[in-house]
C-alpha cells in the first residue's frame, strides 16, 4: 500500500465516528443496528489499529474485541467475521485485498479476540476490570447485557427498547467508571439502532459523559404510531368487530405488507377464526421464509394459539440459532412452555441459561422446576431472589412448604394445607397442590387422591389440569386409589363446574380423556352412564309439552329473502366479516316476527339434506346458524336458536361434515349465556351432537351437567335429554337399560296432549335397542320377523306424522337385507313402505340408505366416505369414520361375491386407520392425505407399494368370517373368503378374551401356544409381506396360523395403519442421520437385581459396541428426542387385564408421562420399545380407532415402531438388539433388520415362541439407516 493515501471521508461513515470519538478514559455507544454487527467490530478495530499519534506511534498499545457469547452461532465463524471486518477497514483505502493482506495480518496480530462467557453484567464488568492502560476495548451486542440493578418491566405493553435501554444505561455508567480507573477506551457496539422513543434516548443521554454515535432505524412510523395503530385494531377485534379491525389494517398505506400480514394474523387468532389463521399459515411459506428470527417467534406464538404446535415448534427451532437478545429467547421459552413441549423447553432454556443466566423467566422456570422435584428450599432461594414481587411471594410459599413437609404436621395433609393457607390465603390452591405432589413423592399417592376430593378444593381450569395429571399417574402406577368412588366424585365436580361454565372446554376434555379406555378400560364410561341414568330417573313428571304454541311464518317461501336481509345487515355491521353470535339484529330492523323466523329456520333445517360434495350447502347451513343467533335475542323464546344449531349440526354429521358439527357444538356452549334454563338446553344440545358423532364421554358429561341445572318441567325438555341418553345406551351396548327409559318416556307421553310427534321417534329408538338385543343373542330378543313387522309399523307412523324418514329407512334397509340373507320371507308391505320412505329422501340421504345395504357397490360407498370432511385433530378422525367402517365391512363381502379387487382394496383402506400423522415436506406432522375419494386409488396404491418388493395383504372380517387379498407389483390376486375351518370368528372372540397377554405365561406349552390360533389363520401368505388388517389389527400377524404353523416362524411380516399412510411415508422418504440413543428409567433406589437394572446390564455392551449412549434417569432424556433411532426399555401396563395399553413405569411402579414420551420421540424416525405389551393394538370401544403406543408414535411422525405384543422377559433385549443393530447398521431395510432380531432370539432360546415371536413391526418396512 502506498505511503500516502488521500481519501475523502463522509461525516456519517463509521471511520469518522471512530476518529471523532476515540479518547482515553472515555466510553462511547455505537448504534448501527444488527446487520453485520460482528464484522463491524473487526472494522472498528482495524481503524483503531491504523491510528497513530503525531510521533508516529500507535494510538492504542493494545486492542481487544469482546465478542458476544456464541449461543447457536459458530464461534470460529464469528472470529472469521472479525477478520473480514479488518479487511473491510483496509478496503476503505485500497480495494485490492492482495495489497492489504500483510497489513491486515499485522493488525490481526495486535487485536485480541475474546468471547464473553454470557450477557451478565458481572461478566462484562470483569472483562473491563482487566483492561490495560491505553487499551481500546470494543464490546459487541452490548444492548443485550443485563444488569441486576434494573427492575423488571411492568406487565403492560412495551417495546423491546424500553427494556434494553434501562440495562444499557447501567452498562454505560459501569463502562465509564472502568475506563477512568484503567486509562482505557471502550466502544459499546449495541447491535441496535438508537431508540426511537424520546424518553429512552434521553435516558441514554443522561448516562454520565458516555457518547452516543449512530442513527435511528428509518421508518415512516414512530413506535408510538405503530402501537396506537395496533391497539386500535385490536380493540375493535376484542369487541367482535373483526371486519372493522381488518379494514383499518388493509386500508392503512403507512403499514408495510409484512406488517399488515402479521397484524392480520394476530387479529384473526385473537378473534378465534382459527381455520382462516391456519389457512394463511399454510399459504405463506415464502413470506415466513423471509422473516427475521424475532418475527418468526411472533408467528410461532400465533401458530401455537391455533393448536398448530408442530408448525410453531419448527419456527422456534428455525429461529433459535440466531436468537441472542434476552427478550427473544424469553419469548421462545414462553412459547415452548405454552405448548408443553418438554424437549423444546429444555433446548431453549439451556440456550437462555448459556447467554442470560440472570434472566428472570429462567429464575422462575428453575424455581418451579425445583419445586416439582420437591426441593422447596432451592425453589424458595431462587424465587425469593427474584426482582418480581409476585415471584418473591411464590418463594415465600415454597419456604413455608420446605418446613411444613418436613414437620410432623405432614401426617395430616388436609389440616396442614388449611394451616398454611391461613398464612397465605391468596396461595391456597398452590399450597394444596404442592402438598399433594409431596404426598406422591413420599409414596402416599392414595392420600394425595383423597385430599383432592376432601372438599377443600375450589375447582377451576388449573385444578382440572392438575387432577388429570395426578389421577393419570395414579392409574399408570397401578394404584387402586382411582376406583369407582373417586371416578364418581370426579364426574360430580366436573358436572357441577360445567353446569356453571359450559364453555370451559378443558374441564370437559381433560376428565373425558382421563376416563377413556386407555386409562380405565370400559369402567369409566360405565360409571358415567350409571350417573346419568340415576339423574335422569329423578327428573320430575310433567304434563306440559313445551313448544305447542310455536309461531309460523305466513309463507315459508319468504324465508330465503329474510335470511338474505339479515346476512346483509350482519355483513354491514361487521365491515364485511360475519361472526355468528356477535351481533343481534333489532326487531325493527328485522321487520318480522322473530319467533316465526326461528320456527322457519327449524323447519328448513329439518328438511334440508346437505350434499357432502357441495360447498354451497355448507355455506347455506352456516348462514342459517348466523341468522338464528342474530334473530333469537329479540324472540319471546330466545332459546330456539339452540334448536337450530343442534339440528344443523345433526345434518352436518349426515352430510359428511363432522368437524363442522363439532364446531357448532362448541358454539352452542359459547352462546349458552348466564340463564340456568338456557345453559341446560345448551348442554343438552351439545350432548346430543357429541353422542351422534360418537364422543360418548363428553356427551355424558354435558348431559350430567345439564341435569344439575333447574328443569322447566316440559315434555320437550325431557324428550331432548332422554333421547340423547337412549342413543348413548344403544351405542355402549346397554339395550335393557334403554328399554326401561323408553317405558318411562311412554308413561310420560301419556299425560301430554299433542305429544304424538315423538311417539314414532320413540318407537325408532326402541327398535334400535331391540335390534342390539337380537344381534347379541339376548334372552327374549325379538326375532327378525318381529323386528321387521315393528319397523314397518314405525315407518307408517313416520310417514303419517311427516317426520324425519332417514332413520326408519336405514333400519328397514338393514332388516330387509337380514331377512333375505336368513331366508325369511319379507312381507310386501315392508318393501312397499321402504320404497315410500326412500322416495321422501333427498338424493344425499338415499345414497346413505343404499350404502347401508348388505352388499353395497363401491361407488356408493365412495360417495359417502370420500367427501368426509378433514378433522382439525387426528384424534377425531376415527370417530368420523365409524359409520363408514361398517359400510366397509359389507363392501368387502360384496367384493368377494363379485370378485372385485378394486372394491376389496377400497374396503381394506376404509377399514384401516385414517388420519394417522406423517411428516410432510416441512417439519410439521399432518394426517396422511386420504385416498378414498377415488375408487381406483387404494388398489393402485397397493400395487405401487408392492412394486418395491413387498407384497401387500389386505384383510377384513365380518360375522361370516375372514376375507383377504394379496397384491404384488404385478397386480392383485382375486379377493377370497377364508374357509371357516381356517379362520373362525367365534374362535377370535375367545382368543381375544385371554390373548395375547397369556402368551407370556410361563406354564403355556408350545403346543398350547400353537393351539391358541389353530383356527385363526390363512391357507397361505407370502414369505415377506406387509399386512393392512383393519379390524384384525388386534391380532399380531406372527401368531396367525399359516400352512399348519405360526406365520412368524417362517415368514417376515410387518403391519401398516393404512395404504394412504404408507404411501405418504414412502413418498417423504425421510433420511436418517445415523444417530441413536437408549433410555431405561432406573429408580434412584433401584437394586442391581431389579428388572430394568438387569436389562440395562444385559444390553450395555451391545450399545457400547454400536456407540449408543444409555440414559438411565427417571425423566425422559433430551437425547432420545433428537436421535434417529430411539430405544426404550421399561415396564408396560394395561388398563384392563387383557386390553388397552396404558403406560410405562420403572421398577418402583413410578409412571412416566406417556404423553411426554410420545412428544419427546416426535423427532425420531424409528422407535424400539422393550416394553411389556408395548406393541399390542386394541380397538377403541367408542371410535373404533386404534389404542396403542405404537399407533401414537406413528401419529406423531415416526416412520416405524418395533415393540412386543405381549409381556417379555428382559433377556430378550440383548440378542434381539444385537442382531438388529448389526443388520440396521449394515444398511438393511428395517423389515430385514427386524427379522434378524427375531431370528437371533429364536436361536438363543431354542425357538421359544413366547420370546421369538413377541416383537412386531409397525409402519414403513422400507426405511434404512
Amino acid at each position: 500500500m502506498a505511503d500516502k493515501t488521500i481519501v475523502e471521508l463522509d461525516e456519517n461513515e463509521l471511520l469518522m465516528f471512530v476518529r471523532r470519538c476515540f479518547e482515553w478514559r472515555n466510553a462511547d455507544v455505537f448504534a448501527f443496528g444488527q446487520h453485520d454487527s460482528i464484522v463491524r467490530l473487526g472494522e472498528i478495530a482495524g481503524y483503531i489499529s491504523m491510528m497513530y499519534d503525531t510521533g508516529d506511534n500507535p494510538r492504542a498499545d493494545s486492542i481487544k474485541i469482546v465478542l458476544p457469547p456464541p449461543g447457536g452461532r459458530d464461534p470460529q465463524r464469528m472470529v472469521g467475521d472479525v477478520h473480514e471486518g479488518v479487511r473491510r477497514a483496509y478496503r476503505r483505502f485500497e480495494r485490492d485485498d492482495t495489497k492489504t493482506a500483510p497489513f491486515v495480518e499485522k493488525s490481526m496480530a495486535k487485536i485480541e479476540v475474546e468471547h464473553a462467557a454470557d450477557f451478565a453484567f458481572a461478566s462484562l464488568s470483569v472483562l473491563l476490570d482487566n483492561a490495560k492502560c491505553r487499551e481500546a476495548l470494543i464490546v459487541g451486542e452490548a444492548a443485550y447485557y443485563r444488569s441486576p440493578e434494573v427492575a423488571p418491566a411492568d406487565s403492560g405493553p412495551h417495546l423491546p427498547e424500553d427494556v434494553w435501554c434501562q440495562h444499557l444505561h447501567s452498562i454505560m455508567l459501569m463502562a465509564e467508571e472502568k475506563v477512568r480507573a484503567t486509562d482505557s477506551y471502550v466502544i459499546l457496539d449495541i447491535g441496535e439502532y438508537l431508540p426511537s422513543r424520546v424518553s429512552n434516548l434521553e435516558l441514554l443521554k443522561s448516562a454520565g459523559d458516555v457518547g452516543l454515535c449512530g442513527g435511528s432505524y428509518v421508518d415512516e412510523l414512530t413506535s408510538e404510531d405503530v402501537i396506537a395503530k395496533v391497539n386500535a385494531a385490536y380493540d375493535h377485534a376484542a369487541t367482535g368487530n373483526v371486519g372493522k379491525a381488518v379494514s383499518l389494517i388493509e386500508n392503512d398505506e403507512s403499514l408495510s405488507d409484512s406488517r399488515k400480514w402479521i397484524m392480520r394474523l394476530v387479529l384473526l387468532e385473537r378473534a378465534g377464526i382459527r381455520d382462516e389463521v391456519s389457512r394463511i399459515l399454510d399459504a405463506s411459506g415464502e413470506i415466513i421464509a423471509k422473516l427475521k428470527s424475532e418475527h418468526l417467534l411472533g408467528v410461532a406464538r400465533i401458530a401455537g394459539g391455533v393448536d398448530r404446535d408442530d408448525f410453531a415448534q419448527d419456527l422456534v427451532e428455525r429461529a433459535l440459532p440466531d436468537l441472542v437478545a434476552p427478550h427473544d429467547l424469553e419469548n421462545a421459552l414462553q412459547i415452548a412452555l405454552n405448548m408443553r413441549r418438554q424437549a423444546l423447553i429444555g433446548r431453549v432454556r439451556e440456550r437462555l441459561r448459556e447467554l442470560h443466566p440472570g434472566s428472570q423467566l429462567l429464575r422462575s422456570v428453575d424455581g418451579r422446576g425445583a419445586a416439582r422435584e420437591g426441593n422447596y428450599t432451592n425453589a424458595a432461594e431462587l424465587l425469593l431472589g427474584s426482582a418480581d414481587a409476585k415471584e418473591r411471594e411464590a418463594g415465600e410459599v415454597f419456604r413455608l412448604l420446605a418446613g411444613a413437609i418436613a414437620s410432623p404436621g405432614f401426617a395430616d395433609p388436609v389440616e396442614l394445607g388449611r394451616e398454611l393457607a391461613a398464612k397465605m390465603p391468596d396461595w391456597m390452591a398452590d399450597i394444596q397442590r404442592e402438598i399433594m405432589r409431596s404426598l406422591e413423592r413420599s409414596g402416599r399417592r392414595d392420600e394425595a387422591v383423597a385430599m383432592l376430593f376432601s372438599g377443600d378444593v375450589t375447582w377451576d381450569e388449573e385444578w382440572f389440569v392438575f387432577a388429570r395429571s395426578l389421577l393419570g399417574r395414579a392409574l399408570a402406577s397401578g394404584s387402586g386409589a382411582v376406583g369407582p368412588e373417586v371416578m364418581t366424585s370426579l364426574i360430580d365436580v366436573t358436572a357441577a363446574h360445567i353446569a356453571e361454565r359450559p364453555a370451559d372446554g378443558y374441564a370437559r376434555t381433560s376428565v373425558a380423556d382421563l376416563l377413556d379406555a386407555e386409562h380405565v378400560g370400559i369402567g369409566g364410561v360405565a360409571i358415567m352412564v350409571m350417573s346419568a341414568v340415576e339423574r335422569a330417573a329423578k327428573l320430575p313428571e310433567t304434563d306440559k309439552y313445551g313448544d305447542i304454541d310455536r309461531k309460523r311464518l305466513d309463507d315459508i317461501e319468504r324465508l330465503p329473502h329474510i335470511m338474505e336481509r339479515v346476512m346483509k345487515w350482519l355483513a354491514e355491521e361487521g365491515d364485511g366479516f360475519v361472526l355468528a353470535g356477535r351481533n343481534a339484529i333489532p326487531a325493527e330492523v328485522l321487520g318480522e316476527d322473530p319467533d316465526a323466523v326461528l320456527a322457519g329456520l327449524v323447519e328448513m333445517v329439518d328438511y334440508y339434506a346437505p350434499d357432502g360434495n357441495d360447498p354451497a350447502d355448507e355455506l347455506m347451513m352456516r348462514n342459517i346458524v348466523a341468522v338464528a343467533l342474530a334473530v333469537a335475542p329479540a324472540a319471546i323464546d330466545p332459546d330456539e336458536d339452540l334448536s337450530v344449531l343442534r339440528g344443523t349440526a345433526v345434518k352436518m354429521i349426515f352430510g359428511g361434515r363432522p368437524q363442522m358439527a363439532r364446531d357448532l357444538a362448541e358454539q352452542v356452549l359459547v352462546v349458552a349465556g348466564n340463564r340456568p334454563a338456557r345453559r341446560r338446553k345448551a348442554l343438552a344440545a351439545f350432548a346430543d351432537i357429541y353422542a351422534r358423532i360418537g364422543r360418548v364421554r363428553e356427551a355424558l358429561l354435558a348431559l350430567i351437567a345439564a341435569f344439575e341445572l333447574p328443569s322447566d318441567g316440559t315434555c320437550h325438555e325431557a324428550w331432548t335429554e332422554q333421547s340423547t341418553l337412549l342413543r348413548v345406551l344403544r351405542d355402549v351396548g346397554m339395550p335393557d337399560e334403554a328399554i326401561r327409559i323408553i317405558e318411562r318416556l311412554r308413561r310420560l307421553l301419556e299425560k301430554v296432549s299433542n305429544a304424538h310427534v315423538y311417539r314414532s321417534r320413540l318407537d325408532t329408538l326402541e327398535l334400535h335397542a331391540q335390534l342390539h338385543r337380537h344381534q347379541t343373542g339376548s334372552q327374549g330378543a325379538w326375532s327378525t320377523a318381529r323386528l321387521l313387522e315393528a319397523a314397518t309399523t314405525n315407518a307408517e307412523a313416520v310417514l303419517a306424522a311427516g317426520d324425519e324418514a332417514l332413520p326408519g329407512a336405514v333400519m328397514l334397509r338393514q332388516l330387509i337385507d337380514r331377512a333375505d340373507a336368513d331366508g325369511i320371507e319379507v312381507p310386501a308391505a315392508a318393501r312397499e313402505i321402504f320404497e315410500r320412505l326412500t322416495s321422501r329422501l333427498a338424493d344425499a340421504h338415499r345414497t346413505l340408505v343404499a350404502a347401508a345395504g348388505r352388499l353395497p357397490d363401491v361407488s356408493v360407498i365412495a360417495s359417502v366416505a370420500g367427501p368426509i370432511q378433514a378433522a382439525r385433530y387426528n384424534d377425531d378422525v376415527s370417530y368420523d369414520f365409524r359409520l363408514a367402517r361398517t359400510m366397509g365391512t359389507r363392501l368387502a363381502r360384496a367384493s368377494i361375491e363379485v370378485a372385485d379387487p378394486e372394491g376389496f382394496a377400497y374396503a381394506v383402506e376404509l377399514l384401516g386407520a385414517q388420519g394417522v400423522g406423517v411428516h410432510g415436506a416441512g417439519a410439521e406432522v399432518k394426517a396422511a392425505e386420504r385416498i378414498l375419494s377415488d375408487v381406483k386409488a387404494p388398489l393402485a396404491t397397493a400395487i405401487e407399494i408392492a412394486g418395491y418388493g413387498l407384497p401387500i395383504v389386505g384383510m377384513a372380517l365380518d360375522e361370516n368370517g375372514m376375507m383377504a387379498m394379496t397384491v404384488t407389483g404385478d397386480g392383485p390376486e382375486p379377493p377370497v373368503a377364508i374357509p371357516l375351518e381356517a379362520f373362525e370368528p367365534e374362535w377370535l372372540a375367545e382368543w381375544s378374551s385371554r390373548y395375547p397377554s397369556r402368551y407370556s405365561e410361563p406354564d403355556l406349552s408350545p403346543e398350547e401356544f400353537r393351539r391358541a390360533t389353530e383356527r385363526l389363520g390363512l391357507p397361505g401368505l407370502p414369505e415377506r409381506a406387509l399386512i393392512v388388517a383393519g379390524d384384525l389389527s388386534r391380532m399380531p400377524p406372527n401368531v396367525l396360523t399359516v400352512d399348519g404353523d405360526l406365520a412368524g416362524v417362517s415368514k417376515l411380516l410387518a403391519t401398516a395403519p393404512s395404504l394412504a399412510w404408507l404411501k405418504a411415508s414412502v413418498a417423504v422418504d425421510r433420511k436418517g442421520d445415523g444417530t441413536a440413543a437408549a433410555w431405561i428409567p432406573i429408580a434412584a433406589d433401584a437394586s442391581y437385581m431389579d428388572t430394568l437394572s438387569l436389562m440395562a446390564g444385559e444390553i450395555e455392551s451391545v450399545l457400547e459396541s454400536a456407540s449408543i449412549r444409555l440414559h438411565t434417569q427417571s425423566a425422559t432424556p433430551a437425547a432420545i428426542g433428537s436421535a434417529d433411532l430411539a430405544i426404550i426399555g421399561a415396564h408396560g401396563g394395561l388398563a384392563e387385564d387383557n386390553r388397552y395399553f396404558r403406560g410405562l413405569s420403572d421398577d418402583r411402579h413410578e409412571p412416566a408421562e406417556l404423553s411426554q414420551i410420545v412428544d419427546a420421540l416426535r423427532g425420531s424416525r424409528v422407535g424400539i420399545l422393550f416394553v411389556c405389551s408395548g406393541g399390542r393394538v386394541d380397538r377403541h370401544p367408542e371410535s373404533g380407532g386404534l389404542v396403542s403406543i405404537a399407533h401414537q408414535l406413528l401419529d406423531k411422525g415416526l416412520d416405524a415402531v418395533i415393540a412386543p405384543s405381549w409381556p417379555i422377559p428382559f433377556t430378550v433385549a440383548r440378542p434381539w438388539l444385537d442382531a438388529f443393530l448389526k443388520a440396521w447398521n449394515g444398511s438393511s431395510q428395517i423389515i430385514d433388520a427386524y427379522g434378524a432380531g427375531n431370528d437371533a432370539v429364536a436361536a438363543a432360546t431354542s425357538h421359544d415362541l413366547a420370546r421369538s415371536l413377541a416383537m412386531t413391526l409397525y409402519g414403513n418396512p422400507f426405511i434404512t439407516r
